[in-house]
Formats: structure tokens, sequence, C-alpha cells
């Protein structure tokens, strides 16, 4: 089981001498611009979406699960809502030391702890252009606020799928 294996079995054998530039099978695509990433593809229908509830305190108690489940389900395009309780194996992340859960259980212990995890159809939480812009007034600097704000049904896409943003940069200025 621990017995020492050769070095010649470790190494595939691809036939490239060691010190040998290899070009990477994609930097082609990566240079040209032509590279798909996960944000360029085209989303599929029924696609659906995960919000994290993050704790707003440093150090608190959980009430119950820490939420009101009935009243998120209730929202427009929520699926399902996950806390501790649901999660059937061991809630934890901790790689070698297992003292850090996924969601937080009776307590939280640091600002931004995850309490829940809410699930989505597209278009969930809706949210009108007044709402935004009151949220980024009351929580950023005003610097960083956006002066407007446009809601587009799609987004430029090339044949690709690939996004367009110098067009958004032309139809905004």
């Amino acid at each position: 089981m621990n017995a020492p294996i050769s070095l010649h079995n470790l190494l595939p054998v691809s036939g490239i001498q060691q010190g040998t530039d290899v070009i990477h099978e994609s930097a082609h695509l990566h240079v040209t611009g032509s590279a798909t990433f996960t944000d360029d593809m085209p989303e599929l229908a029924g696609t659906l979406y995960a919000a994290l509830i993050l704790s707003p305190v440093a150090h608190g108690e959980l009430i119950g699960d820490g939420i009101d489940r009935e009243a998120i389900l209730k929202e427009h395009g929520v699926v399902a809502v996950y806390t501790a309780k649901d999660i059937p194996g061991e809630n934890n992340c901790g790689p070698i030391v297992h003292d850090d859960p996924f969601l937080a259980v009776g307590k939280v212990e640091f600002i931004g702890q995850v309490v829940a995890v809410v699930v989505a159809r597209e278009g969930a939480g809706a949210v009108s252009d007044e709402a935004l812009m009151r949220q980024c007034r009351d929580h950023l600097a005003g610097y960083k606020c956006p002066r407007q704000v446009h809601f587009v049904d799609e987004l430029p896409r090339n044949a690709m799928g690939k996004l367009q943003k110098n067009l958004l940069v032309e139809r905004y200025r």
C-alpha cells in the first residue's frame, strides 16, 4: 500500500522533451477572443438560481432556523429554502478539523455566515429601478452608486453566444 513508486511510473509518456515549450490547447482561443467562458454561454430554459441568506451580525443565537421559511417560500418564483437541518450528511466543510459548518446551526459566529440557501426561478424577486437605486444609496458610497439603471430583456451576443460589451458601451454612453 505504501510501497515506493518509481518516478518513471508517475510521469506520463508524452514524447515531449523536458524544458520544451508546450502551447496550451486553448491558448489560440484565448488570445483571439473566441474562447467561450461560462458567463458567455446562454442559460438553459428552466435554470434555477441560488441566493445565500447571510448573517448581519458578528455573533448571535438563531431563533428556530434563523429565517421565516414560509414567508420566503411565498415570494414569487421561490422553489425551495434550505437550512442546516436539510443537509442529509455532515454539515461541515472543514478539511482537517471538522469545525466549519456549511450552514449555521443554532448560532452565527461571524458577519456573513451563511444561514440558509434560497433556490428560485428566473425573474424571482424582480426589482424596480427605484428600489435598486435606493439599495445602492443605502449601502454604497455615493461615488459608487450608478447615475441611472437600465433593465434589458436580453444582452447583445455574437453568433457564438459571447457577450458584445462594445455594443453596450455604445448604447449607454
